[in-house]
């Protein structure tokens, strides 16, 4: 019996060493395994970088078609909840009505984007060739009209000439800029061809989104049956919960922001007409795009529109500005707070941080995707530090860690 127990035992042992060893060798082999990829990586860089475009150009059509479905879920959901919900009260047909969902989600964007296309499209059309076919002759009564201006303030020659000087400057500018446009007419070819390709990827899309708007349920659901067989239930619970409040944020702040931006621009088109201002269309198409961006979009849609006006009419210009100013202090202080809330949950200054960060590695996207990519990572954060002040039996609030004169600045 005891002979049996030793044997046992030393059985046991045996499992118990040869199982530890085995896991140190597979770590062994992923460190070596990784360590020879990234000396590959690090030999051919160009090699790895153009095979990862060349991959992610051939999946562009699955990355458009992920994006669209993000974008037309809660127009799809909305449609189920309010318009075909009667289709599942007596009968379950769920899959009819999720198909006259997807159907009326994308007849209306497509004719939205056919009403942009007919009457707006032309309009900015219009007004940009015909800016450019009339801007030496606005240059010419600009001049006129500063010499004017200039010689009834009773200024010195010397500023009158400064002044004419810059606006002469100006002119020149413009002949460079047209003399450059018509010298990158030869490379419309190749821009032709990309933007041929573009379109091509994002009907490619438009068509796979629709099998996946149709199956979402069962993506999802197959999705979470593959992380539980290779993860464990507790961290894939936890991705759950972190990806849920993701996209809380996300479409929280991106249909916000986009609801906002177009109240704006079609305040802005109205407010322009009323005031019989220049270019209302093509200012306010820039108003409103711009205004997507955080803090940083009215400005940056603003001052090429009041340069633009101000070659047409200074007086004009300065009365957009008046208006401009009135119409984003409407946004900022009632506009954005009513229809954006509390989705982002950063103070303004994580939110400037967030823009000028993302537009410094990304652009203009990084701009616009800064901000909610940024409230992610601050929840994240937020959560991990609450998680060890609670396990150090230490206050969560902020305000406790103020010194006793501060505390009255919290509010």
């Amino acid at each position: 019996m005891q002979e049996e127990n030793k044997q046992e035992k030393a059985r046991k042992w045996g499992l118990a060493f040869q199982k530890k060893y085995t896991v140190i060798a597979i770590y062994a082999f992923a460190v070596i395994a990784l360590s020879i990829l990234l000396v590959f990586f690090c030999l051919n860089v160009s090699v790895v970088l153009s095979f990862v475009n060349r991959v992610l150009a051939i999946l562009s059509p699955v990355v458009y078609a992920l994006v669209i479905t993000y974008l037309m879920n809660p127009l799809v959901s909305w449609f189920e909840r309010r318009v075909f919900a009667f289709l599942v009260k007596k009968k379950p047909r769920y899959q009819l009505r999720r198909a006259l969902s997807i159907a009326a989600a994308f007849v209306l964007m497509l004719l939205v984007l056919g009403v942009f296309l007919y009457i707006v499209l032309p309009q900015i059309v219009t007004s940009t060739v015909g800016l450019v076919s009339s801007m030496s002759s606005y240059i010419v009564n600009l001049e006129s009209n500063l010499r004017e201006f200039v010689s009834n303030m009773g200024l010195p020659q010397e500023i009158i000439d400064q002044v004419l000087a810059l606006v002469q400057s100006a002119e020149t500018w413009f002949t460079q800029i047209v003399s450059l446009a018509q010298q990158c007419l030869p490379y419309l070819y190749g821009i032709t061809v990309q933007v041929t390709s573009v379109f091509y990827n994002l009907v490619l899309g438009l068509v796979i989104s629709v099998y996946t708007l149709m199956s979402k349920e069962k993506l999802f659901a197959r999705t979470k049956k593959l992380l539980y067989a290779f993860f464990s239930p507790s961290h894939v619970d936890r991705a759950i919960d972190v990806t849920e409040k993701c996209h809380k944020i996300f479409s929280g702040f991106l249909s916000g922001k986009l609801l906002d931006s177009t109240i704006i621009g079609i305040l802005c088109f109205i407010g322009m007409s009323i005031l019989n201002i220049p270019l209302a269309v093509l200012v306010s198409v820039v108003v409103g795009v711009t205004n997507v961006i955080p803090y940083f979009g009215p400005f940056i849609g603003a001052i090429p529109s009041l340069i633009l006006i101000f070659f047409v009419s200074p007086i004009k210009a300065v009365w957009f500005g008046i208006f401009l100013m009135l119409l984003q202090q409407f946004d900022g202080n009632i506009l954005g707070p009513k229809i954006l809330g509390d989705s982002i949950g950063i103070s303004a200054f994580w939110v400037i941080f967030a823009v000028l960060v993302g537009g410094g590695l990304f652009g203009v996207a990084g701009m616009f995707l800064g901000v909610p990519v940024f409230a992610v990572i601050y929840m994240l954060a937020s959560e991990f530090i609450y998680k060890r002040l609670k396990k150090k039996n230490l206050p969560t609030d902020t305000k406790e860690y103020a010194s006793e004169k501060n505390k009255i600045n919290f509010w």
